[in-house]
């Protein structure tokens, strides 16, 4: 049966007639039924549910929670034990962590769909919220109940925690939302059928069924550790402000005029703009070429600490912000939110939280329960490997085989007739920064920066690079050709990797370079996926509390912390699917997140 929007029943429960009405409709045998919430925000921990909604393809029901809870636990269970598909929007990542915690439902996971990962696999670059998808997939008058709905919340002041259950507006936007799920899934599914995704699919299936479980776990927070290092680094901010004011008559450091005054004052030439042309550039990689060129001018290091001051005092702010009555912060994870369908987080942004290297003290923040201890494992230049395996360079893949460290190698290559150099030697700190500068797409200038030489000798690093490794270029090179060929077949540049997803760019976007960086990324995001579900199988899963980038972090007892740190070396390497190995540091036990060690 198509969407037909004159022809759809729309139902909110209000009495034992109704409850008797919907318990009819939900037994009469649907072999698929679509599942929402509407909730008083998204802090599910001390949120409420305000509204259960069940659908199919023309029908649906809202229910008010707080009067019917057990009506909606009691057709959740049926649903799961009848073997009932059920499909949302989310719905791992938001519905059921809710309905776990507000009732204890567990769903079967086997049985659960996710129209958010159906519509990330087939346009990585495209929206993934459920109205911009119904709208095109399934019918153009996919917003109207939306609309009509934020027209009364604005009209009288009401936002989602107090916007009336009754107001038919509100009930009919709940509904509409399972119906124009299944509808969406009925359509997408086959699309993902034809162009070979269903196994992407189950994997970002299981994947959810993990990421569900990570956030539910959650990371302890040691709240006078982020009072205590908030309050430092607001303090030094300030002294920094007093002190360029002082020294370099700044009134405000973030006003870029007033950066680029000071500087010109300072016989600083400068030479990039805005976007708009109108002002000087005073960005982060802006001042890093001032640096470069200027010897380490004294006011990039100030502002730079001044930046940098700000954003971690925020992060100590955004940990006690998100903190829940549990004691514990619950990042959300969007699954697939990049174009690369890398991972993000938010509430708090846990994968943008500096490194242990650059500033222990945020992750810190994260304690262990008692009788518990933090486990780090981290994949092993993964990136490296990925552009051995990707570029055909079997060179740089037998570097990895024969177990040897890669940048000393490349560092031999480089600068020592094909000896590889030493550890100590600083030569290889510029080959490592060097490769990964290119892998990342990154100029001589963020090379300078982080390898700590000029930029004269950055850009001769990289054309050393580049005549040292040509498989670089080769490789950057076919995946434009791979994107352009995309391009003229199907309208779109993407490129397709080993698991048939394709990765594309913004529509319109003609930055073809990026796709080099996009096939490394987006690789990097299927092995992970894969070690994930390889924890998951192995019983490491349901210990895991964070997930950063390539990095896993569990939770575990002190006394299994030897059988969990052997787990999690075993499974979170892959002897077996590449041609290289990919290996994994696992570190020690610690107390704080920021002490784990790889």
């Amino acid at each position: 049966m198509s969407f037909d929007p004159n022809n759809l029943k729309i139902h909110l429960v209000e009495s034992f007639q109704d409850v008797s009405d919907f318990m009819a409709w939900l037994h009469q045998g649907h072999r698929l039924m679509g599942f929402d919430i509407e909730t008083s925000g998204l802090n599910w921990v001390d949120g409420q549910i305000r509204l259960a909604q069940f659908g199919t393809e023309q029908e649906g029901w809202a229910i008010p929670f707080q009067k019917y809870p057990w009506i909606v636990h009691e057709a959740l269970c049926y649903l799961r034990d009848r073997g009932t598909l059920i499909v949302g929007h989310n719905v791992g990542g938001f519905d059921m962590t809710w309905m776990r915690h507000k009732t204890g439902f567990i769903p079967d996971w086997s049985k659960v769909h996710d129209t958010m990962l159906l519509l990330a696999l087939l346009d990585t670059a495209g929206s993934k919220a459920l109205k911009d998808g119904a709208s095109v997939y399934v019918h153009p008058c996919a917003r109207l109940g939306q609309k009509a709905l934020h027209d009364d919340m604005d009209k009288n002041g009401w936002d989602w925690a107090t916007v009336p259950i009754e107001l038919p507006s509100y009930w009919f936007y709940g509904v509409m939302d399972t119906i124009l799920t299944v509808n969406l899934f009925l359509t997408l599914l086959p699309i993902a059928e034809k162009m070979n995704l269903l196994d992407a699919y189950a994997t970002e299936r299981h994947v959810e069924k993990i990421m569900h479980g990570v956030s539910w776990n959650g990371l302890l927070v040691d709240e006078a550790h982020c009072v205590l290092w908030q309050d430092r680094h607001l303090a030094r901010c300030a002294e920094i402000k007093q002190h360029v004011t002082d020294e370099w008559g700044i009134d405000n450091i973030g006003s870029g005029q007033q950066l680029a005054t000071a500087f010109e004052n300072s016989g600083v030439v400068l030479t990039v703009r805005t976007e708009s042309g109108n002002q000087w550039a005073m960005d982060a990689d802006t001042l890093d070429l001032i640096a470069v060129e200027n010897q380490g001018h004294p006011l990039v290091a100030l502002v730079t600490e001044y930046r940098r001051g700000l954003k971690y005092g925020g992060y100590y702010g955004q940990n006690l912000d998100f903190m829940r009555s549990d004691g514990r912060v619950h990042p959300s994870y969007k699954q697939c939110a990049a174009r690369t369908l890398r991972m993000s987080a938010n509430a708090p942004p846990i994968q943008t939280q500096p490194r242990v290297t650059t500033d222990p003290e945020v992750r810190n923040s994260f304690i262990s329960a008692p009788g518990m201890s933090y486990i780090s494992a981290d994949l092993s230049n993964v990136e490296a490997r990925l552009f051995a395996l990707l570029s055909g360079d079997t060179d740089f893949q037998r570097a990895f085989t024969d177990g040897l460290d890669v940048h000393c190698w490349l560092g031999g290559l480089m600068y020592n007739g094909g000896t590889p150099i030493e550890k100590k030697d600083p030569r290889r700190n510029k080959s490592k920064n060097s490769l990964f500068a290119s892998i990342y797409g990154a100029g001589a200038a963020k090379l300078a920066v982080t390898a700590g030489i000029t930029l004269a000798e950055a850009v001769e690093t990289q054309t050393l690079l580049k005549r040292t490794l040509p498989s670089i270029r080769s490789h950057s090179k076919a995946m434009e050709y791979e994107a352009l060929h995309m391009l003229a077949d199907v309208g779109r540049a993407g490129i397709t990797l080993r698991d048939g997803r394709v990765i594309k760019d913004t529509e319109g976007q003609d930055l073809y370079y990026k796709y080099s960086n996009f096939s490394i990324q987006g690789t990097a995001r299927l092995v992970l996926a894969e070690r994930l579900i390889a924890l998951d199988n192995a019983g490491v899963a349901d210990r895991i509390v964070a997930v950063i980038h390539d990095e896993v972090v569990v939770e575990v007892p002190d006394d299994e912390t030897d059988e969990y740190t052997l787990a999690l070396q075993e499974h979170m390497e892959d002897h077996f699917t590449y041609p290289i190995p990919l290996t994994a540091g696992v570190g020690k036990p610690a107390k704080r997140m920021g002490q784990v060690d790889h």
